[in-house]
């Protein structure tokens, strides 16, 4: 899920949220409007909102020619911050919860001690649980992106492991990633994609992720 660019952990807690959800829908219809707004789309919008009673009685959603059901937007109108030791709607945590919770907070953790090499580095798909092949059932994954002329994304499972991917790159640079991060971990876990231009490195620990965010901050620097 790409929904935040947030640098910081997260929290599970107790509210109470007061939510409006709009619908868009697509309708064809022949509607009678004054000819002097026939050619502003903006103006006519505005006076149809005004005038409902000449088209919204044939109003029928079911019978839209293209109805959108799925664009449905969510507002936030007011949030309640519950107190769990007095909340007598209160729903303990359950122990799936506070496991995920745990697993999140250690990615953030990992993601702050690699951002001391890559200072752009902020997460860019929230934790989920993870659909890499090979994954657990219970694995938890994340991606954390940075910028720069070397720039790409980290794929932190569980806190505990890493996959690090460049975007497209000059084949002599991302060959030269390539050896530089084989110096410092296993080299089946370094893939040059030369044809692409693209560099993976996988299944790492945390100290060779923060070998490999080393290397990528130098030729970044280079680079620039």
């Amino acid at each position: 899920m790409t929904l935040s660019t947030s640098a910081g952990p997260l929290t599970t807690m107790p509210l109470r949220l007061t939510v409006t959800t709009e619908i868009t829908y697509s309708w064809r219809h022949n509607v009678p409007v004054p000819v002097a707004l026939a050619d502003s789309p903006s103006r006519l919008a505005d006076w149809l909102t005004q005038h409902e009673e000449g088209w919204a009685e044939d109003w029928d959603p079911d019978d839209a020619d293209t109805a959108e059901h799925g664009i449905c937007s969510l507002t936030v109108d007011e949030v309640e911050i519950r107190d769990p030791a007095v909340d007598p709607d209160r729903i303990p945590p359950t122990y799936a919860e506070l496991h995920q919770q745990a697993l999140t907070n250690t990615m953030y953790a990992a993601m702050q001690l690699l951002r001391a090499e890559l200072p752009t580095l902020r997460m860019t798909e929230l934790p989920h649980p993870s659909n890499r092949p090979g994954a657990a059932d219970d694995d938890w994954a994340a991606v954390a992106s940075w910028d720069g002329p070397v720039a790409g994304s980290v794929t932190i499972t569980n806190g505990t492991r890493f996959c690090f991917e460049t975007d497209r790159l000059d084949e002599q640079l991302a060959d030269q990633i390539a050896d530089d991060a084989d110096e410092v971990c296993d080299t089946e876990r370094v893939w040059a994609l030369n044809r692409k231009g693209v560099v993976e490195i996988g299944n790492l620990t945390m100290s060779e992720a923060a070998e490999v965010a080393r290397i990528l901050a130098r030729h970044n620097a280079t680079a620039a």
